[in-house]
């Protein structure tokens, strides 16, 4: 189990640990003491770190001190590089840490980060929300029909104008409705049945007697079978080629 013993006062904490060569320091100013690492936060989210000066405007500053005889560069490397691993916005370079001490100092900086998070300083790591992919029309790709063949449906498509999407006449649509787990229609289900009611009149025992313009390949999904999937997938050419495949922005 972790020690740890502190000394607060009005404008600081001095932590104390145990199983660490170092101490923690939490202040609002940074101290005449030697550190061998700062993390400053504003508000507490991390603005800057570094072995040496603070550039940033912060309200706290943690410092790290170690003892006199304890190799604190490596430690401060593996801080430098956890900060990174994390997604600290910071203006940081991964620094190597030798093999052989790689594995003491993280072991450091986990017992650390561990400490902080008891004085409620939580490091956690920023997800990254993956990019959105983006399609473009295109007059080749205007002439080439798309087939559906899946989920109860059947339909020929074509993206003829950038905001049209022209499903021809004699599409099957599914009709089971889908529902959620208890029994209730999900938002996709009222979506469809919005746009299936915007085109009743072209729509006879669960088949398309005209054509049907739409904006997007979204709204064919949900018009032909309720969404529920990836619909640039679903949408392919004679060979099997996928929409998504002829329109993907790299």
């Amino acid at each position: 189990m972790t020690k740890v013993s502190a000394d607060l006062t009005t404008d600081s904490t001095h932590i104390k640990v145990e199983e660490l060569p170092v101490e923690i320091t939490i202040s609002s100013a940074d101290s005449t003491e030697e550190s061998i690492f700062k993390i400053a936060l504003n508000k507490h989210k991390i603005v800057d770190a570094s072995a040496a000066t603070i550039a940033e405007d912060y309200d706290e500053l943690i410092q790290i001190t170690a003892n006199p005889d304890f190799e604190v560069d490596y430690l401060a490397r593996s801080l430098n590089n956890e900060l990174i691993e994390l997604g600290a916005k910071i203006p940081l370079e991964e620094q190597p840490v030798p093999t052989n001490m790689k594995k003491t100092a993280v072991e450091y900086v986990k017992v650390i980060f561990l400490v902080l998070s008891r004085f409620g300083y939580q490091f956690a790591p920023v997800k990254k929300a993956p990019a959105k992919k983006l399609h473009r029309w295109n007059k080749e790709v205007s002439t080439i029909p798309f087939y559906v063949d899946a989920f109860d449906s059947k339909a020929t498509v074509y993206w003829q104008k950038r905001n049209e999407m022209l499903i021809k006449k004699g599409a099957t649509l599914k009709t089971d409705v889908p529902l959620n787990k208890d029994g209730s229609v999900g938002f996709a289900a009222r979506f469809t049945e919005q746009l299936r009611t915007e085109q009743a009149d072209k729509i006879k025992d669960g088949k398309t007697t005209e054509d049907i313009i739409l904006k997007s390949v979204n709204e064919v999904g949900n018009f032909l079978y309720y969404a529920g999937t990836n619909s640039w997938l679903v949408l392919k050419d004679a060979d099997g080629k996928t929409i998504d495949e002829y329109t993907e922005v790299k």
